[in-house]
């Protein structure tokens, strides 16, 4: 069976849609790294052997993102979500879900100190308008030459943070300071989701659905955290040399899988939903696509 994009058999093209890890473009991302993603559940799996992800977020006026995220990622297969936040949202968080764990925090402390612990962090919303300002310079820039750290933003939170690397760099005589350059990964998210680190880009161009509304980024930031715990699951486990050699490029891979999700849900909500499609409808569509994608990985193995 041919791809309709595929015009050289020896051609190394990178997939921009789910069906592509199935042709064979690039054996760095096909349906058998996919799959390692997708780990048999087992009666010898104990609490947190798929997964703990801590969200940080929430305030009095913002409870529903850490909720989506949070979410998500239970409903990607991780076992235990703790959500850090204000002391203000944990009643109204914890009535959206009894699943999830509460607690207080200080953000920029906790990164300081995941990065010095070397966990993987996932960073969305003001987050990434925090690090725009002058006073979190610092850090920015440490986490953009972190390798286990992936930004989220949208276009006007690209447009900040560029901004804010560019000033800080021309103040230390940089000359690249229009690229990212970046050890981290970046997904920027709009129509096509684009997924790069460094010098490589991956490009999302699953369909998704015609209604923007709030709190699908959300979801996202969640289902990519879901993706990354399993990565680095595997990644610590040393399942096959061939897999801890790729680090950067399953990473990325796992990150991509992540948006093809939740672009599927949003195109799965749309058809259902169409104009009152919310975030919450999104989020009722991910299990039903994650366990699509399990059973195209089973047919294709």
């Amino acid at each position: 069976m041919a791809s309709p994009r595929s015009t050289n058999n020896n051609e190394r093209r990178l997939p921009e849609e789910w069906s592509d890890i199935f042709y064979g473009f690039n054996e760095s991302f096909s349906s058998d790294h996919a799959r390692a993603l997708f780990p048999q559940l087992t009666s010898a799996a104990h609490k947190g052997s798929h997964g703990r992800i801590a969200i940080f977020g929430g305030s009095d006026k913002y409870t529903g993102a850490p909720y989506y995220a949070a979410s998500a990622a239970l409903k990607c297969g991780v076992d235990l979500v703790t959500v850090f936040c204000a002391k203000e949202a944990s009643i109204p968080i914890k009535c959206y879900s009894p699943e999830l764990m509460e607690d207080m925090f200080y953000l920029f402390a906790i990164l300081e100190k995941a990065m010095e612990c070397k966990l993987a962090l996932v960073l969305d919303a003001d987050a990434l308008y925090m690090l725009s300002l002058e006073e979190y310079k610092d850090i920015l820039e440490k986490l953009m030459s972190y390798e286990n750290v992936v930004m989220t933003p949208n276009l006007m939170e690209s447009k900040r943070l560029k901004e804010a690397l560019r000033k800080y760099r021309n103040k230390q005589g940089c000359t690249d300071d229009d690229a990212w350059n970046n050890a981290s990964i970046i997904v920027q998210k709009g129509s096509t989701d684009l997924v790069s680190q460094k010098y490589i880009t991956l490009k999302c161009n699953e369909k998704g659905g015609l209604k923007r509304c709030g709190g699908i980024g959300d979801v996202l930031a969640g289902t990519i955290s879901a993706f990354v715990a399993l990565h680095t699951i595997l990644q610590k486990s040393g399942r096959g040399n061939d897999y801890v050699a790729r680090k950067i490029e399953n990473q990325m891979f796992a990150v991509w899988i992540a948006c093809c999700t939740v672009k599927k849900a949003t195109h799965k909500a749309f058809n259902r939903k169409r104009r009152a499609m919310s975030a919450q409808h999104v989020l009722e569509e991910i299990s039903e696509v994650i366990s699509e994608i399990e059973q195209n990985l089973e047919n294709s193995g």
